[in-house]
């Protein structure tokens, strides 16, 4: 049996993840820019930071698929902050249909889990409503993202202080139709 050598590195960096601890540790998002390609498939009503005090602030996203979509595919990659934003070590394409019926990336799912209980993605299924996110394609109408904060007790730890940028390309239907960025801040005191 043959293991492959960047599942390898994926779990070396779940682990340092889950074990590594600190106390004092200040998230906080800094900027967030929503941006859709094909405004007659994704309305984005909402993309914003609201501050709640000082060292945190939350982050509202609301948006509208006006079509059904059967196929997306998610392009994310994390830069670090150094003169200009540079790639740094992750860059993952994850098969969303795919990825709610099984979820197979380590990072996807760290991602996932902070944004599930914030989000209407987490209910259960068939939840004709609004969305139909919980399980297989395809991804229809009200979208929404609400009052979604960084916790320094449920993000991993192993960066080093500095400013990042989450990049988020959502690719419908073999083109890209929506773009995120996440601006966010990580200083160790």
């Amino acid at each position: 049996m043959r293991i492959k050598f960047p599942y390898l590195i994926h779990c070396a960096v779940l682990v340092a993840f889950t074990l590594t601890t600190v106390e004092c540790a200040v998230f906080k998002f800094s900027n967030a820019i929503c941006e859709t390609y094909n405004h007659s498939l994704i309305e984005i009503n909402e993309c914003r930071l609201r501050a709640i005090s000082r060292t945190r602030n939350t982050l509202n996203i609301h948006g509208t698929f006006t079509k059904a979509i059967n196929h997306v595919v998610v392009e994310g990659q994390i830069l670090k902050k150094a003169n200009t934003y540079l790639p740094w070590l992750y860059r993952a394409r994850i098969n969303c249909c795919r990825f709610i019926k099984s979820p197979y990336n380590p990072i996807a799912v760290l991602v996932f889990n902070l944004f599930k209980e914030f989000s209407n993605f987490n209910h259960t299924c068939p939840y004709v409503e609004f969305s139909n996110i919980n399980h297989t394609c395809p991804y229809y109408n009200y979208v929404v993202i609400d009052g979604f904060y960084l916790r320094s007790e449920v993000l991993p730890h192993a960066i080093p202080s500095g400013d990042y940028l989450v990049n988020l390309t959502f690719i419908m239907d073999q083109a890209p139709r929506l773009n995120l960025n996440f601006y966010f801040e990580f200083k160790e005191d």
